[in-house]
Order: C-alpha cells, then structure tokens, then sequence
C-alpha cells in the first residue's frame, strides 16, 4: 500500500502514513495531540511511478493535428533576393 505524508494540525510535525488511513484520527507522537488525517500541504502523489522513455526526437503532435510540411528548398532567385534583402537591412 502506497504511503502519504500527513502534517500534524498542531505541532506540523509531517508523519507518514498508509494511504488507506487518510480520513482517520491519528495520534501525533511527538505532541500527542489528535487529529483527522489529510494530505500534507506540498504533499503529491505519483500518477503513473514507472519512468517513461521518451526520445529527444519525439514530436508532440496533436492526434487530429497534420504536421507542418516542409518548405520547398530555396531558388537561385529567392535567394538572391533575400541576400539583397538582408545587405539593405545592414545599412
């Protein structure tokens, strides 16, 4: 059984716990004081604790979504003008 992390209401003392006893009373050891067992605040859960391998290729890509095409190489002429392009910008 998975445990949690619970604070004490008194002392904020953090004990951890099973997580079947969330909304029980608990007895604090170090201040004696009871409380009703919650999750600690900051405290989370793991949703799915096995590690996944992911590439550093792999692309995000919504299920409906189409990839972007790729842009068709550049002319001789487009390239001209965008070195002329860039030299005007220079000045």
């Amino acid at each position: 059984m998975p445990t949690v992390d619970v604070e004490c209401t008194e002392c904020a003392t953090v004990l951890p716990i099973e997580e079947d006893q969330l909304g029980t009373e608990l007895k604090c050891p170090k201040c004696k004081a009871l409380f009703l067992t919650e999750k600690a605040k900051g405290a989370y859960e793991l949703v799915d604790p096995t590690p996944r391998q992911t590439s550093a290729k792999t692309e995000r890509i919504h299920p409906n979504e189409e990839p972007e095409p790729e842009a068709p190489p550049e002319t001789e002429a487009e390239r001209k003008l965008r070195e002329r392009m860039e030299k005007w910008a220079d000045e």
